[in-house]
């Protein structure tokens, strides 16, 4: 299992994030981490991280590379 940390939340609504965890995400200082509310839970990425987890999440929504190609194509064309 895990380690697990409960951590306390200030006055002010911060938390110190744990060595081992900022070792973990390889960040430091000054860098940014992106939380990911998830049902109950939340989750902490790196922005690399969370790039290759939301990556392809929208694929096909829009429709294929021909129709977001006329989609695009058609709306440049309005601009005239």
């Amino acid at each position: 299992m895990k380690q697990c940390k409960v951590l306390k939340l200030s006055k002010k609504s911060q938390v110190t994030i744990p060595l081992r965890v900022r070792e973990k995400l390889k960040v430091k200082p000054g860098d940014y981490i992106v939380m990911v509310p998830k049902d109950d839970d939340i989750l902490l990425m790196s922005p690399k991280k969370y790039i290759e987890y939301t990556k392809g999440l929208m694929k096909g929504v829009f429709g294929d590379k021909q129709d977001i190609d006329a989609y695009i194509g058609g709306e440049r064309s309005s601009w005239d």
